[in-house]
């Protein structure tokens, strides 16, 4: 679902919520009455449109899509470990068939993606007596191969909406476009309330506006893995400088922080056990931003966690003071920009303007 989306169906989240609390100011006008029963109704369906779009066999999945990832950012992780020890032991055919970039196997179609993750799987687990304990450990494999299972296990596609829409994506927009059509109805109805009823009035019309949207389609995937084990973590605590909220991992170590902006941003992790971690991240507009960030295992002293909140209010501070420092130079070049301009122009009407012919200057 896109941002623009989903803030469209928070809009009919509050608008709903607005007339359930005031409905003794308009039971009695039969125009507005049919208007809110009208959009209720609309907004039910564009809600049972979308859980469609979710889960129909070829429409856009968001839980595969992370899935995707997981699997992915495991493979590269386990292959960069394992093809130095196999490069060491003369494997390099075999070294040479696995590879450590997750985009390898993330920016495929599912069946390919499915294809090379199993490939890489039977490499791992032919080659494990040579890789373990080192390299490589049983419970890595059988947790990579969950993660493939779980992945492959999924219905739905893990392609962006707008690379591949389906039926069942298009009728979730339609049915979403007639409650826009619904809100302007209730507006123009509701105009009668401006000056008999003043404070449902502009409930109304603030209830009927689209919530800020503030990013579009720039989401920030964090999978967070123990460094020792590999394995991924639960419950680690996560904070983002360009995104509101803490959010937490889920059990294969998945953070989703989906309304970021673009630009530089400081992320933070941090759960009993291990060492809290600062990692800078660059956040690119447009794209699906994914990172694997490890955590090493440990208990944090009192001074480590005093030196960590400092060096996080240092880099955020830093943040905003460059972020500052860049608005401020582009507010500059504007203002040089439009001085440049009207220097040129002042030129031109210069250039212009009729000279004085010998005659009339003889006049």
């Amino acid at each position: 679902m896109t941002n623009e989306a989903q803030a469209r169906y928070t809009r009919n989240e509050s608008l709903e919520s607005f007339f359930e609390s005031n409905s003794t100011a308009y039971t009695a006008d039969a125009a507005m009455k049919a208007a809110v029963t009208a959009f209720k109704a609309d907004s039910a369906t564009a809600i049972a449109s979308s859980i469609i779009a979710e889960t129909d066999n070829k429409g856009y999945s968001a839980e595969k899509f992370l899935s995707k990832e997981t699997a992915s950012n495991t493979a590269a992780d386990l292959c960069a470990n394992c093809q130095v020890k196999l490069d060491l032991l003369g494997k390099i055919t075999i070294s040479q068939s696995i590879y450590g970039i997750s985009t390898y196997y993330s920016h495929v179609s599912d069946a390919l993606c499915t294809s090379r993750l199993l490939s890489v799987h039977s490499i791992l687990l032919a080659n494990l007596s040579i890789l373990t304990p080192d390299y490589l450990t049983e419970v890595q494999l059988t947790a990579f191969l969950g993660q493939i299972n779980s992945f492959t296990g999924l219905r739905g596609s893990s392609s962006f909406v707008l690379g591949g829409e389906t039926v069942a994506t298009k009728q979730a927009e339609s049915d979403l476009k007639v409650t826009n059509a619904d809100v302007i109805s209730l507006k123009k109805v509701g105009r009668k309330y401006k000056t008999s009823n003043p404070t449902f009035y502009n409930g109304l019309m603030q209830a009927c506006k689209i919530p800020t949207i503030t990013v579009r389609h720039t989401p920030v995937i964090l999978t967070v893995i123990d460094s020792v084990t590999k394995l991924p973590i639960g419950n680690v605590t996560s904070t983002l400088s360009k995104s509101k909220g803490l959010l937490v991992s889920n059990p294969e170590g998945i953070v989703n922080h989906s309304n970021v902006s673009a630009g530089n941003a400081i992320s933070t992790l941090a759960k009993q056990g291990y060492i809290s971690k600062l990692t800078p991240i660059k956040v690119l507009r447009g794209q699906t931003n994914a990172f694997t960030i490890a955590l090493t295992p440990g208990t944090m002293t009192a001074e480590q966690i005093a030196a960590f909140k400092l060096s996080v209010a240092e880099s955020i501070a830093a943040e905003k003071a460059a972020t500052a420092a860049k608005t401020k130079s582009k507010k500059a070049a504007k203002i040089a920009s439009a001085a440049a301009i009207a220097i040129v122009k002042e030129e031109i009407a210069a250039d212009s303007t009729p000279q004085p012919t010998s005659e009339t200057g003889n006049v």
